[in-house]
């Protein structure tokens, strides 16, 4: 299954708008996780997302630099926390 998803950072409120543009089916014990890619390093954990419908991340630093090396932003299935 492919998600697709559309992200909208909002420096003025700090923080990233994530819609999932086609609802997903997942299993009870699945979820979206929404993930950074860096150009270098580790990926980063930005949290579980609803599987539908829009959520808005928050950070506790401005979202130009939780963002600032993040080459592409990934939603991954993975099991719920």
């Amino acid at each position: 299954t492919v998600t697709v998803m559309l992200a909208k950072a909002d420096a003025r409120t700090g923080e990233i708008q994530v819609r999932v543009l086609a609802q997903q089916t997942l299993a009870s014990d699945k979820a979206l996780e929404l993930w950074g890619l860096p150009k270098a390093g580790k990926p980063r954990s930005y949290g579980l997302i609803p599987a539908s419908g829009v959520i808005k991340l928050k950070f506790n630093r401005p979202v130009e630099e939780v963002l600032q090396d993040i080459a592409a932003l990934v939603l991954e299935s993975s099991s719920k926390k």
